[in-house]
């Protein structure tokens, strides 16, 4: 078995997510995407099971240049602190 081999962690992401252990299937594609950075697929899988934080502002939509500018503020702040808020 190849570490690089991104078709293994993808499979067993889905055999954990599939059994409710969705920690797990993140830890497995989180093992993935360190061994095999290249593959696009590994990507989509993470961001489907990973949830995304609230919008800085509610009020306004996810896509708007003042919630972008904020969360990514927001981002660097809390990887600053080691997301204590």
């Amino acid at each position: 078995m190849k570490r690089n081999q991104a078709q293994l962690y993808l499979n067993l992401a889905e055999v954990y997510a599939t059994a409710g252990r969705r920690d797990d299937a993140v830890d497995a594609l989180q093992t993935g995407l360190k061994f095999a950075r290249r593959d696009i697929r590994l990507t989509i899988a993470m961001n489907k099971l990973t949830e995304r934080r609230r919008p800085v502002l509610s009020f306004l939509g996810r896509r708007h240049p003042i919630n972008r500018q904020l969360g990514i503020l927001r981002h660097r702040t809390m990887r600053l602190f080691g997301q204590q808020f």
